[in-house]
């Protein structure tokens, strides 16, 4: 069914509900006149949901009746929202002919809604055309995962056979490998995400279609503190959401905060290995190249020590999905000074890897 159709009756429906029951309950007298709008609204919705543009042209210019326009105020919004200019045009027109007070904020709304960033379109709806449990495979994992975003543990634990490839995810990046680590005696599924917060968050669906519902995430970020040293490690236990992966999961707001009980647990494991480490709000962006001063000083008068590209998606996804989910942050490159600082973060690999095996303990860990 066409949209704007499916849109216009639902609107239509619960205005003929309401005035039914009126027309009911009223003196036949002041039924009728109400019957008798029921039908010449009837009638318009039908021209509006199912005519062509000359006939909703003419619907929408009817709406200057007054009588109309009060008894089916709902009407107006789905003419103001035609695709058609025309429609939009005459329905405008004929609302200002009645000098309705609320004309001009109606007009305000509906192009608010005409023009709006797409991303704010929030839909609620739990199913979608193409689910994540689509094509994965069928391999039974642990449900604790870590998310380590450094390639070279893997390499290394590969290489040493403290990693065991249990399964691989295909895609258009191309494979990519889910281990079995252990510690302890227990097993942990273990896999690099992919950078960025769409390849991230796809993964991490993924990983829950197959069974995976408590997650510990590893990864590097730039620091906007430049007394943070590299290798520092920070706990998010919030994230601005300036990416665009989150929204399709929750409606929109400004921040997403961490999973307390899961922070709570990620500290327990840091505080009993003597490492320290700052609790943080993150600045999660998909602009590499746009971080510019402006926004780098905005977000740390909001309180973020970090930026990175995938706490916030990964949070949401998280939440939508009702799973469990942390993350540690590593300190790497310096946005906090005159100029960036690389500061040759990468090449810190035993320190990745020990975040990594800190990663799974916090992920045994969690209850």
């Amino acid at each position: 069914m066409n949209k704007r159709i499916s849109k216009t009756r639902k609107i239509a429906c619960g205005f003929f509900a309401i005035a039914t029951v009126i027309a009911t309950l009223l003196a036949p007298s002041c039924s009728s006149d109400i019957r008798q709008t029921v039908a010449e609204t009837e009638l318009l919705v039908k021209r509006l949901e199912t005519g062509s543009e000359e006939e909703r042209v003419q619907a929408a210019t009817e709406l200057g009746d007054a009588r109309l326009s009060r008894a089916a105020p709902n009407l107006i919004n789905a003419a103001l929202d035609d695709p058609s200019a025309k429609v939009r045009a005459a329905a405008s027109t004929a609302l200002e002919n009645i000098g309705a007070p609320s004309v001009p904020a109606l007009l305000e709304s509906a192009r608010e809604r005409r023009y709006r960033a797409p991303i704010l379109e929030h839909d609620p709806a739990r199913e979608a055309m193409i689910e994540p449990g689509f094509r994965v495979g069928d391999v039974e994992l642990s449900e604790r995962c870590v998310l380590c975003f450094f390639t070279e543990v893997f390499e290394n634990l590969e290489k040493t056979g403290r990693a065991r490839v249990v399964h691989t995810l295909g895609g258009e990046s191309g494979e990519n490998k889910i281990y079995i680590v252990e510690l302890g005696g227990e097993q942990v599924t273990a896999m690099h995400p992919g950078v960025g917060a769409p390849l991230a968050a796809a993964r991490l669906e993924q990983l829950i279609a197959l069974g995976c519902r408590k997650f510990i995430a590893c990864g590097g970020a730039g620091v906007l503190d430049s007394s943070i040293d590299v290798g520092g490690i920070l706990v998010p236990t919030s994230a601005v959401r300036d990416e665009g992966t989150s929204y399709h999961y929750l409606p929109p707001a400004r921040e997403i905060a961490a999973n307390e009980a899961v922070v709570a647990v990620i500290k327990a494991v840091l505080d009993e290995a003597g490492i320290p480490y700052l609790e943080t709000k993150t600045w999660t962006t998909d602009g590499v190249y746009r971080e510019t001063r402006t926004k780098i000083d905005r977000r740390r008068s909001e309180g973020c020590l970090a930026v990175d590209m995938e706490a916030a998606a990964l949070f949401a996804v998280a939440r939508f999905r009702e799973v469990e989910f942390g993350q540690m942050l590593y300190g790497g490159d310096d946005l906090g000074g005159s100029e960036w600082d690389h500061r040759d973060w990468r090449d810190q690999a035993s320190t990745c890897e020990k975040l990594f095996w800190l990663a799974v303990e916090a992920c045994l860990r969690m209850e």
